[in-house]
């Protein structure tokens, strides 16, 4: 599979879309945490500022950025989040995923969720983004009249 194609799967993706899989990567990071407990050993000096070069990154990209957008395909918010490609969408997991490692540096007790409820909220999360990334077909083009 290539960049551009998944690129184009990134375009099918809406605002509830990224939330969603952001949301499952939490769950599955925090199973991750748990089996591997030295993940936890990153220190702060390096997850404080990764996190806020990759939230930089994707915020620029999503507020600031311009960028061809079909004015049809919703609201703004969603149509914002067809600039993104598939790397700068790993960005914004990247940030989150930092951004999750300071949260569990400063509230531990996110750790405390047994693994099937995080594997349990990773499918139900991550279902519908999987089915709009992976399965679900594309609009057809409207030919110019």
């Amino acid at each position: 599979m290539c960049m551009a194609d998944l690129d184009r799967r990134v375009k099918k993706l809406n605002l509830l879309d990224e939330k969603l899989s952001q949301a499952a990567v939490t769950f599955l990071c925090i199973a991750l945490i748990k089996a591997f407990p030295s993940i936890l050993g990153v220190g702060l000096e390096w997850t404080i500022p990764l996190c806020a070069l990759f939230a930089v990154i994707s915020l620029y990209i999503y507020w600031a950025k311009e960028g061809r957008v079909n004015p049809e395909t919703g609201r703004q918010y969603d149509r914002r989040i067809q600039r993104f490609t598939f790397s700068d969408l790993m960005n914004a997991h990247f940030a989150f995923i930092f951004g999750l490692l300071i949260l569990i540096r400063i509230i531990p007790q996110a750790l405390l969720l047994r693994t099937r409820w995080l594997a349990l909220l990773f499918v139900c999360l991550g279902a519908k983004p999987f089915y709009v990334f992976w399965i679900k077909k594309e609009a057809p083009q409207k030919a110019d009249a």
